[in-house]
């Protein structure tokens, strides 16, 4: 699955927003919340209240809670960053093993002409049911996207206008 935002600010901002995003700020809303981020590399523990959260790296494991069915089911996930490359200015994210799905997202920044920022992030996933592959997964990972990238924009300016769904595709023939 592939979706694409815009937001209105150069790539150099908008890449800064999610190098050094506080992530129970961005992993927050209506859908999502966020547990806890530890460290492989160091003693690094952070939690949902905490407020000295550094900036992402690799090796960092965070636990969030999807709210299915306006809460009535909890679905926890786990996820790791497995690659920050600075100079193609994207990040890689892996689910931890034993979840509900394996695979892997990537969230990639371009510039686009007007000088604004255009975010891709790819999704490759599949777990032991068909249904919740074809049917479940896209229609919940679709609304936390949006939450969390929509989250980012709005951590560089509380104006909305600032962030635009572009498009979402999805191969799952």
């Amino acid at each position: 699955m592939e979706y694409s935002y815009l937001i209105k600010e150069s790539a150099d901002v908008v890449w800064k927003a999610y190098h050094s995003a506080n992530m129970a700020n961005v992993w927050s809303g209506r859908l999502i919340s966020f547990g806890l981020l530890c460290s492989k590399w160091t003693d690094y523990i952070l939690y949902k209240n905490s407020t000295d959260f550094c900036t992402i790296d690799t090796g960092q494991v965070f636990f969030i809670n999807l709210r299915i069915l306006c809460g009535i089911h909890n679905l926890p996930v786990g996820i790791q960053v497995v690659d920050i490359d600075d100079e193609d200015m994207s990040i890689t994210l892996s689910y931890l093993e034993g979840g509900k799905s394996i695979g892997i997202q990537t969230i990639k920044l371009t510039s686009t002409p007007e000088g604004f920022t255009k975010v891709i992030h790819t999704s490759e996933f599949r777990s032991n049911s068909k249904i919740r592959d074809k049917r479940l997964y896209p229609f919940y990972h679709t609304k936390v996207l949006d939450e969390f990238h929509r989250n980012i924009a709005l951590n560089i300016s509380a104006d909305r206008a600032i962030f635009f769904v572009l498009n979402r595709t999805s191969d799952l023939n």
